[in-house]
């Protein structure tokens, strides 16, 4: 009996530890070749907007299907675009903005189209992906972005802002044409 239990128990240990899958060959060459030519876009599928959890009553002005930890942005046109060494962005916001803007109720999201500065990138091979850091100046504020590409074409996008709270998107990557 013990033997059976043994057996049993190394069964599923093995199956559990054989799920997980490597990257291909082919998929790392796309994600560096993207990487490389600065060819990404980055479609947002979710948002995480961290710091939401003293905002009394947002659960009502979320999209439907979303709660404060998870933010549906199906249906909503949004972008992340890097190509060679310019910047066009379109991404929906949702958190805390610490100093106002003004009055202009259409500009509450992140929109930038232009250059970058403080780019660097790196690989981590043990988990095979790439993480790209770079900041942007916008009109009244500026950001810190990090982009994590998976070789599976999924991606996260963080955003960190000098007036906002952080917001993290996750989605889908693929070469910019």
């Amino acid at each position: 009996m013990k033997d059976l239990t043994f057996l049993i128990l190394v069964f599923i240990l093995v199956g559990c530890g054989s799920s997980k899958q490597m990257p291909t060959a082919e998929k790392l060459s796309a994600l560096k070749f993207a990487v490389e030519n600065k060819k990404i876009k980055f479609v947002a599928t979710s948002a995480n907007a961290i710091g939401l959890a003293s905002v009394r009553g947002i659960d009502n002005l979320m999209p439907a299907g979303s709660n404060q930890s998870n933010i549906s942005l199906t249906g909503t046109s949004n972008y992340f675009i890097i190509d060679n060494d310019t910047i066009q962005m379109k991404l929906p916001y949702f958190g805390r903005q610490d100093i106002a803007k003004g009055y202009n109720g259409n500009d509450v999201g992140f929109q930038y189209d232009g250059d970058f500065s403080k780019y660097s990138q790196s690989f981590n091979q043990k988990k095979g992906h790439y993480t790209l850091n770079f900041s942007l100046d916008l009109r009244n504020e500026n950001l810190y972005v990090f982009l994590y590409l998976y070789s599976n074409n999924k991606a996260r996008l963080d955003i960190n802002s000098s007036v906002r709270s952080a917001i993290l998107y996750a989605g889908d990557w693929e070469v910019a044409e």
